[in-house]
């Protein structure tokens, strides 16, 4: 099977901090070079994914997964199925209308869940990410902002293709596979200080030309 020059590089440094994750990387490897295999996207996805879930174990932290969002939307989905039924129990003819205080309820407790978990997956991730990369000079902030908003992208990429809720090709999947071994290969071999300080020069002449 081919390897990019980075994906070896990749293999290399996860496994000198997880041999398991190293093999979970180099698995979806093979599962996406396998073309004979019509069910190889969703397979390679799982796999990523499970990489992505896993890397707070390569700075040296337990991995908490915590209330997942199946434990989290069952009392919603509860009280709807309990409301439509006595609804359709009442007249069988009847157009459902209204909202039970039930549901109101569950569906407000849930939304308040999901508007205070986001920016809290979003600190996860920054702080895993800086983790990662140890002590070395901190990436401009527009960069790491960047960083963040892609890894949760393509985390939420994978989990859709994995449970075959989202169609796509191999194009695109390469393309997002890219965006997360270039993230994971500038946390875990940092650029040397020199390369930065270049990147923080062409900066400063972006800025001037402005």
């Amino acid at each position: 099977m081919f390897l990019r020059r980075e994906q070896g590089l990749l293999i290399e440094q996860l496994r000198r901090r997880s041999a398991e994750i190293a093999d979970m990387y180099y698995g979806g490897l093979c599962s996406l070079a396998d073309e004979k295999n019509p069910f190889r996207l969703p397979l390679a996805a799982h796999a990523f994914r499970e990489v992505i879930a896993h890397c707070a174990r390569l700075t040296g932290e337990s991995v908490v997964f915590g209330n997942s969002m199946k434990s989290r939307i069952k009392p919603v989905r509860e009280a709807f199925q309990a409301w439509k039924t006595a609804a359709i129990a009442a007249d069988s003819t009847a157009t459902i209308v209204g909202m039970s205080d039930d549901l109101r309820d569950s569906l407000e407790g849930f939304f308040d869940w999901q508007e205070q978990n986001r920016p809290e997956a979003r600190k996860k991730t920054a702080l895993i990410l800086t983790q990662l990369a140890g002590p070395v000079p901190a990436l401009p902030s527009d960069v790491v902002a960047g960083e963040i908003s892609v890894w949760m992208e393509v985390d939420e990429y994978f989990k859709l293709v994995a449970h075959s809720k989202h169609k796509t090709k191999p194009e695109e999947f390469v393309n997002k596979l890219f965006l997360v071994e270039d993230i994971l290969l500038r946390r875990l071999q940092p650029r040397p200080v020199s390369d930065l300080d270049e990147i923080d020069a062409l900066l400063a002449e972006v800025d001037g030309a402005k």
